[in-house]
């Protein structure tokens, strides 16, 4: 949709599934890796900067939507290339200790249930994965399941003919989560500076703090 939109007003636009997720390859299907996640806004820098002779280098920035954007914003803070930055509804996945609000003993539970996991899926030969979303999209938001403010949110797109694909039905592998707590996508954001940041978000009270929060961090005139 938004590379539609900016094509049409002239830009170059590279669009691209996650690794394992949708369209692009890569096995086991549905892993989620904050690495490769950051990495992916990079290797489509490499790409329009040696490909497409058109594109001037000088002029490239990133879109990052939803979960996207935190890794969007992880890749500017490394990669020079990138001139700006725009985040659409933005969270950050990888900040499983915050969003989940575990007490020590909690974390720990959960990390030894996970570690343990692997066991299993290695046995198994394949990993653990439970979709969130359909294995056919519903026609309508009125045929839509009713669950929290934000899972609905998600429905609403993902869960409809306009958003479904077969390969990225909603969350990653059971033990994905192992990676996300290895990485903190937001931790060099200051380094981005003095290249620009748009950041563009919903009423939802979660994504207005951390978009408050990053304005902080980032030094920049949310402005």
């Amino acid at each position: 949709m938004y590379a539609n939109t900016f094509a049409q007003l002239g830009f170059v636009t590279l669009t691209f599934d996650q690794v394992y997720m949708g369209e692009s390859a890569g096995e086991p299907r549905h892993v989620a890796s904050p690495d490769l996640y950051a990495e992916s806004f990079s290797t489509a820098v490499d790409y329009l900067g040696t490909k497409a002779k058109h594109v001037n280098r000088e002029q490239i920035s990133v879109i990052g939507i939803s979960g996207g954007a935190g890794f969007a914003l992880s890749a500017a803070a490394v990669d020079t290339r990138i001139k700006s930055v725009v985040t659409i509804s933005m969270y950050d996945m990888t900040d499983i200790r915050e969003m989940a609000n575990l007490a020590p003993e909690q974390l720990f539970q959960l990390k030894d249930q996970l570690s343990r996991q692997r066991w299993d899926d290695f046995e198994n030969r394949q990993p653990d994965y439970h979709p969130s979303f359909p294995e056919e999209p519903y026609d309508s938001i009125d045929d839509l399941p009713n669950h929290d403010e934000l899972t609905n949110e998600w429905l609403r797109f993902y869960a409809l003919k306009r958003g479904f694909h077969p390969n990225a039905r909603g969350t990653a592998t059971t033990t994905s989560n192992l990676a996300m707590l290895k990485f903190s996508a937001l931790d060099y954001i200051k380094e981005i500076s003095p290249r620009p940041i748009l950041f563009m978000e919903t009423m939802h009270i979660l994504v207005l703090i951390l978009g408050e929060l990053i304005t902080l961090l980032t030094n920049q005139n949310k402005d």
